[in-house]
């Protein structure tokens, strides 16, 4: 072990030993009617509860809080969405898996980019992708059902397991709640 608790290693091979490719992952909610009621009863909650507010003078003990009910209907509808998202794991290529990526999907000869997003990034989420596993028909398709915001997201997340360092992750809240639990 050496300085600040880093490990230090010799030999290359042992390094080479705990390499292991980047993941990342996105979660994408697929039931875009339950996105939009969520949006719909949220605007009227934000509403309810404006105009019992601006009430409050006027109205009686006895008048229940109408924004209840609707909060109410808002959980019940977050459960349905959760029940409704799919988590979208990667695993990052090898470089050269990568750069043959790039070189079968040129930029386009009428634009400055480094390749064609429009093929290159399906090409990328299909090779990447971990869990679930898609060819690149199956992208193709999920495309097809998915809007342009999910797309992205699911192109970055690829991205991001080929292309970002990870940084050495650290918790202060777990640290500070270890360090306050472990005299028990």
């Amino acid at each position: 072990h050496g300085d600040g608790g880093l490990v230090t290693m010799a030999d290359f091979e042992d390094i080479l030993a705990r390499a292991k490719a980047r993941e990342t992952s996105v979660d994408l909610c697929l039931a875009g009617d339950l996105l939009a009621e969520h949006e719909r009863l949220s605007g009227e909650l934000e509403r309810v509860s404006r105009d019992y507010e601006a009430s409050r003078s006027t109205r009686s003990l006895a008048d229940g809080d109408p924004a209840h009910e609707i909060a109410e209907q808002i959980r019940g509808l977050e459960e349905r969405i959760t029940e409704q998202t799919v988590s979208f794991r990667f695993r990052a290529v090898p470089r050269s898996k990568y750069r043959e990526l790039e070189s079968a999907h040129p930029g386009r000869p009428d634009k400055q980019e480094a390749w064609n997003p429009e093929t290159f990034a399906p090409a990328l989420i299909a090779a990447c992708s971990l869990d679930p596993k898609m060819s690149d028909a199956d992208v193709h398709r999920l495309m097809d059902h998915i809007n342009a915001g999910q797309a992205e997201a699911l192109f970055e997340a690829a991205w991001t397991a080929c292309n970002e360092a990870p940084r050495v992750p650290f918790s202060a809240a777990a640290s500070a709640l270890t360090r306050s639990t472990a005299g028990r």
